[in-house]
């Protein structure tokens, strides 16, 4: 039974969890007050950024978005990768 959920679901689930993602990206530029290139912004914060990177930023409200960018990134590529390993196991190694 879950494995039949996770199989025929799972690509509008990743579906979902990237528009989540991004609306949660997006959302997280306005709380933090970010002005300027925020497109560039939104790109760069993307990646996970290094402790060295984010203490060199200059502004401190675009340090604290960085820092909880990284942690939404975390969370978000680790569920998603965790949600592709299980569907690609259970779509080709276990059999009904």
């Amino acid at each position: 039974m879950l494995r039949d959920f996770i199989v025929f679901h799972a690509k509008q689930i990743i579906l979902l969890l990237i528009v989540l993602f991004i609306f949660t990206k997006l959302l997280m530029l306005s709380l933090y007050a970010i002005k300027g290139n925020r497109p560039g912004i939104f790109m760069l914060s993307l990646r996970i950024l290094g402790r060295g990177m984010i203490e060199n930023t200059f502004y401190e409200h675009l340090q604290r978005y960085y820092k909880a960018s990284n942690k939404v990134n975390k969370f978000f590529y680790i569920l998603v990768i965790l949600l592709g390993v299980s569907y690609y196991i259970l779509k080709f190694y276990v059999r009904r």
